[in-house]
């Protein structure tokens, strides 16, 4: 069972309106669905960032996987923002549980099965400078 994501923020702002940067840091955080706790040594591989912008007549949206375990304050994955631009960005991890937590960590990255959890709710994204 993979665990979901909740708490999706850009940099320090709970809400990602009125930022002040052009590349803004993203982090997120996990739950597990029931009973409220993670699965046993779950471990991320990976994670997918969407970034729907609204530059032409239509919406494009844009996605970018990244090999990282790290959650807290990733890059910006796309081209800086302009002044009051607003776009949306949502995100979903891969991960999975490995048989030990005590065991070298390399070795034990082999025996995941990762999988993806499922996609965060969009937020919105706003630049004021």
């Amino acid at each position: 069972m993979q665990p979901l994501i909740e708490n999706l923020r850009i940099e320090h702002h709970p809400t990602g309106l009125g930022i002040p940067h052009p590349s803004p840091r993203i982090s997120w955080g996990y739950r597990g669905k029931s009973p409220k706790k993670l699965p046993k040594n779950w471990l991320q591989v990976s994670y997918e960032i969407e970034v729907l912008r609204n530059r032409s007549k239509s919406p494009d949206v844009w996605s970018f996987a990244i090999d990282s375990r790290n959650n807290i304050l990733v890059p910006w994955p796309d081209v800086p923002l302009v002044s009051l631009e607003r776009t949306h960005l949502r995100v979903r991890a891969k991960g999975g549980s490995f048989p030990d937590p005590l065991t070298d960590l390399k070795p034990a990255l082999s025996k995941i099965r990762p999988a993806w959890t499922e996609w965060s709710d969009w937020i919105l994204v706003e630049l004021r400078c």
